[in-house]
């Protein structure tokens, strides 16, 4: 994967982002990067490389950096960005165990003891269902605002139809010093 750094690239200036709310999961906790953004580089209508377009992602970066299909970045200040490309849900997190950086993808992964209308999960916790799969009794639920995926996961976690509930992680995201 290709990276682009801009100063400050250093772990220590991700750790010192990492200010928003505590996520705990299965094995880790992860805390948000409240002012993060991600996006997707490949721009799904014409599978362009946005570098290829000479866009600009935002003059608002501290820290950015490409990983895989996504663009990373640490912005000066928390801004809504208005992009088709804009990934809204995910966020960058700081790993809190492992020291290194994460995406937390705004999405809860549920497994449920038996099979159940999922749909009054989604209307009880105000959460949106992406996917359900019904051969497993799993669903992926979408929780659009990040401050609230730590409330949420740990009321689940009390819920009798639920099994088990954590978040979706991409993780192990190594950054160059």
């Amino acid at each position: 994967f290709s990276q682009d750094c801009f100063e400050p690239c250093s772990e220590d200036f991700i750790k010192s982002q990492a200010s928003g709310p505590i996520i705990n999961s299965e094995s880790n906790s992860y805390q948000l990067i409240t002012n993060s953004s991600v996006f997707s580089i490949i721009n799904m209508d014409n599978h362009q490389h946005l570098g290829e377009e000479g866009a600009s992602l935002g003059n608002n970066e501290a820290w950015s950096m490409d990983y895989g299909s996504f663009h990373l970045s640490i912005n000066n200040e928390a801004s809504e960005i208005l992009s088709d490309n804009v990934l809204s849900n995910y966020r960058l997190a700081l790993n809190l165990d492992r020291g290194n950086i994460a995406i937390v993808t705004g999405e809860i992964i549920v497994r449920f003891f038996e099979k159940i209308e999922v749909e009054e999960v989604a209307n009880d916790y105000n959460i949106i269902l992406k996917t359900h799969y019904e051969y497993n009794n799993t669903a992926f639920f979408i929780v659009s605002d990040h401050f609230r995926i730590a409330p949420i996961l740990q009321s689940m976690k009390q819920d009798q139809r639920i099994s088990s509930a954590y978040i979706d992680v991409i993780d192990s995201i190594n950054v160059p010093n």
